[in-house]
């Protein structure tokens, strides 16, 4: 099954990171960290084709690992890439990665037990609000290919879905409340079978498309329901 990363830029660093599901740390509990230097240019940028360099090592070291570890990020510092991986058990002993022709490198790990992925947790784990930036990045890139000005407001539609209709209910005053206008509900046999659809007139531009979806995602969970998303026309 092919797991699902965020990108994420934090400061002057840069990372991706795993997505987890319910089970990973249980399942791999033993961490292993691989520092890979990377050179920069005399711009102070990274030099041409550090970050295709970086990823190949990374594969490579995947696929030495195997199955039993799985890749969960990399945080990109000032001259190197600290790539983490955590598997069944301790990672014991280098791993050397052909980088050329004729040149193969050798990388130690840093490996140690880390059931609770707390290394993960400080230095990886996408926050709420980063997590909502990954979900909307495709929307805002397609509304981007068509000359959107996401920065006018607009009519921006919404949904959610709630287990009963007194939870929609609650969740439909409290958006009021808040300057959205109500356009409707449906009712299926879906696990959450009370839609509520919504609406308000802002621009789309991040970071503050991201707050209101958080803010919306948040508020649907208070009341056991799931904020759906949004939908909008392009502004030229």
């Amino acid at each position: 099954m092919e797991r699902e990363y965020v990108a994420i830029r934090r400061g002057e660093a840069t990372a991706v990171a795993l997505i987890r599901e319910p089970g990973d740390s249980a399942a791999r509990p033993c961490l292993a960290l691989f520092r890979i230097p990377m050179r920069r240019g005399s711009d102070g940028r990274f030099a041409s084709g550090e970050l295709d360099r970086v990823a190949k090592i990374e594969d490579a070291i995947e696929k030495t690992l195997g199955p039993r570890a799985l890749w969960v990020g990399h945080v990109t510092e000032a001259d190197a890439t600290v790539s983490a991986f955590y598997a069944t058990s301790a990672i014991e002993g280098s791993v050397k990665v052909k980088t050329g022709l004729l040149k193969t490198e050798t990388f130690p790990p840093e490996s140690r037990p880390d059931p609770g992925w707390t290394w993960f947790g400080h230095h990886l784990a996408p926050t709420p609000l980063e997590l909502v930036a990954h979900r909307n990045a495709t929307l805002i890139e397609t509304l981007e290919e068509h000359g959107d000005r996401s920065d006018v407001a607009r009519p921006v539609d919404f949904a959610a879905d709630f287990p009963t209709p007194e939870a929609r209910t609650r969740f439909e005053e409290a958006v009021r409340t808040e300057g959205y206008a109500i356009d409707g509900t449906s009712d299926d046999d879906a696990d959450l079978p009370h839609r509520l659809l919504f609406s308000k007139t802002i621009p789309v531009a991040p970071p503050g498309i991201d707050e209101v979806c958080l803010r919306l995602t948040e508020l649907a969970e208070s009341f056991g329901g799931d904020f759906d998303g949004w939908a909008c026309p392009v502004v030229t």
